[in-house]
């Protein structure tokens, strides 16, 4: 399994932490998702702490019909009001899951935003 530690953007992921910096259309690239896999996967994330009291554990599936691409995402920490993510992803034609993992904190003003971990 391919793991991709995240720091940001398109409100889920953008920047491997564990390596130098790299651009959007790089992540993408890499990762064998399309822009609208990881908008698909934000918005199944978002389901699990934006309306609603985060929970460990908490987990739900996602799917694009349109590329093929589909999978999960559990909340593994919920800490003050940051939460811990880790998606379970499988792009079109690849043979394993690539994970995906983030922090989000909300803030003050109610938005969740990308944090370090």
């Amino acid at each position: 399994m391919t793991v991709i530690r995240t720091l940001g953007v398109l409100g889920l992921c953008a920047l491997p932490l564990a390596a130098p910096a790299q651009s959007i259309s790089s992540m993408l690239a890499q990762s064998g998702l399309s822009p609208e896999d990881f908008h698909t996967m934000g918005q199944a994330a978002r389901t699990l702490y934006a309306d609603t009291t985060p929970v460990a554990g908490a987990s739900t599936t996602w799917t694009n019909p349109d590329s093929g691409s589909h999978g999960g995402v559990t909340l593994t920490g919920v800490e003050g009001n940051c939460v811990d993510i880790q998606h379970s992803v499988h792009p079109q034609g690849a043979e394993e899951a690539r994970e995906i993992r983030n922090r989000r904190c909300q803030s003050d003003t109610g938005d969740w935003l990308n944090a370090a971990e």
